[in-house]
């Protein structure tokens, strides 16, 4: 159960737990049948017709008193651990089972919630009971309800602007307020005025100035730092052609050929990608991926003269380059070159790449430091087939499309090195049918061996059509597979031992269930 919707679960729960005489709430009962079965739960309700029981799994169960042979109250709480620690507190204290609570909920145990309930009703005003429940504060007011609460806080800040002398200017959505004084300017000229995020109109200069905008060509952009345009400044007298440098949060991006406005949107791409990943891995908003002040670094240079020159020039002492690198995404902390010193970079060409190709490799590129920066938060290092395969998916649910494919050998192709590097996310289910119908699909424990290099087209479509089908059918324990790839001397160990982790399989078993997914969905 998501904590998205424990907020109008609880309010029926709350009803249903007060529609019994005591409104308590229990441990874990035993429901005792005459058939002979037996069901172990929470009892929401009992009365002289039915038992309401929520069972471990999460069922809500109805069973009718004339097959009840008896119910039987226990001092479990669905964990050894938190039944454990529910004794040595005192249970008429409403911080201690709060705390209970909190522990039971970092460990994924249902009871959570029930617990969280129970503080609550020794004490209704129990901040931390709300907060895990995921109530909102107005004042002093605690609300179960979204729409109560938003309601309570519109009419808050309405007192609030009335007593400030703040008017109400404008209908519908763009009503605001604005200071009684100003309001003769605002009619004049509206368009010289923008709403901020708490509904008062601001000065559009000022506000776009505290929130780092800049004018640019009439249009309100990201504004460059103090260090950007620095090293714009630098990059452009040694290439001898204009370069945009924009920071953001989380990534750095140094882009030939595209306008200012244009290279804002790029990074905000990034930092949506960003964000996007943090919720596919069932992350709170704002969780950090990168070490604290870590910048991924984007590269997007003309052509591959300039591409050349700038490797030459910074590759080694500020990228811990060598110089036939062409397209290079490190390995979380395997150089400690970078201008952060932590080994997030990407560096390709925009040589035939429009906006929207930027765009992708953008995307793809970002998404390459993001899952390896998760992974190596575990401990472990995230193989090949994993970043490559999760940067097409990723490209695939953004953009609609996967087909950036990376190399790090400027001379990629030649002198026997594989070439096949043809591929995209539209047709890897047709590719992975005809591999599996002619039956000379690379084994999973091979691919999950390769290098950038080494990776075909066929590998490509294998890796990233198992990302696509785990991420649909088996999320949550491919997240753990994530999680669970920790340090040892082999790769293929780390792998291994996570995959018996999260999946209880071999690589053998990816094969074989890979395969039978494949052939029923594809």
């Amino acid at each position: 159960m998501s904590d998205r919707n424990v907020t109008a679960r609880f309010a029926t729960l709350v009803a249903v737990f007060c529609a019994t005489a005591a409104c308590g709430i229990a441990q874990i009962s035993v429901v005792n049948m005459k058939d002979g079965k037996k069901y172990e739960g929470f009892v929401l309700s009992d009365d002289a017709k039915a038992v309401k029981v929520e069972t471990m799994d999460g069922k809500v169960l109805t069973l009718l008193k004339n097959n009840v042979e008896s119910l039987e109250e226990t001092k479990r709480w669905g964990d050894p651990e938190i039944d454990a620690e529910y004794e040595k507190i005192d249970a008429s204290d409403a911080s201690a089972l709060a705390e209970v609570a909190h522990l039971a909920k970092s460990r994924k145990v249902r009871s959570w919630q029930y617990l969280a309930e129970k503080a609550l009703k020794l004490d209704a005003a129990h901040d931390r009971a709300h907060e895990l429940l995921g109530h909102e504060k107005v004042g002093d007011k605690w609300f179960t309800n979204k729409a109560d609460a938003e309601k309570a806080r519109k009419a808050a800040f309405e007192a609030e602007m009335k007593e400030k002398g703040f008017v109400k200017v404008g209908s519908g959505a763009q009503a605001g307020w604005i200071p009684k004084a100003d309001k003769a300017s605002y009619d004049k000229d509206s368009k010289a005025w923008t709403k901020d995020e708490r509904g008062v109109f601001r000065r559009t200069a000022e506000l776009m100035k505290e929130r780092g905008l800049e004018l640019v060509g009439g249009k309100w952009i990201r504004a460059a730092s103090e260090e950007d345009r620095k090293d714009a400044a630098e990059f452009q007298g040694e290439f001898e052609e204009k370069i945009v440098v924009l920071t953001s949060r989380h990534f750095r991006i140094f882009c030939m050929e595209h306008e200012p406005d244009r290279v804002a949107s790029f990074l905000d791409e990034a930092e949506n990608t960003y964000k996007w990943f943090v919720e596919k891995m069932g992350k709170e908003p704002g969780t950090e991926v990168f070490p604290e002040g870590g910048r991924g670094q984007l590269w997007f240079l003309k052509d591959k003269r300039l591409f050349d020159k700038f490797v030459n020039k910074y590759g080694a002492p500020r990228f811990g380059m060598s110089a036939d690198w062409v397209a290079h995404i490190t390995q979380p902390g395997s150089n400690g070159g970078t201008i952060s010193g932590l080994g997030l970079h990407a560096i390709t060409t925009v040589e035939n790449l429009d906006e929207n190709g930027v765009r992708a490799s953008v995307v793809h590129n970002s998404s390459h430091m993001l899952v390896q920066w998760f992974v190596r938060n575990a401990g472990g290092v995230c193989p090949v087939w994993l970043f490559e395969g999760w940067a097409h998916y990723a490209e695939h649910e953004r953009v609609g499309i996967g087909q950036q494919t990376c190399v790090t050998k400027a001379n990629y192709g030649a002198g026997g090195g594989i070439s096949d590097k043809k591929f995209t996310t539209k047709d890897a289910k047709d590719r992975c049918k005809t591999m599996i119908r002619d039956g000379d699909d690379e084994v999973f424990e091979s691919i999950s061996k390769k290098g950038l290099n080494s990776l075909n087209g066929d590998d490509l479509a294998k890796g990233y059509s198992i990302i696509d089908w785990l991420m649909k059918e088996r999320k949550a324990d491919f997240i753990n597979f994530l999680e669970s790839i920790e340090a040892a001397d082999d790769e293929k160990v780390q792998q291994a031992n996570a995959l018996k982790k999260a999946f209880n399989w071999s690589f053998a078993d990816v094969d074989a269930e890979w395969r039978k997914m494949a052939k029923k969905n594809y």
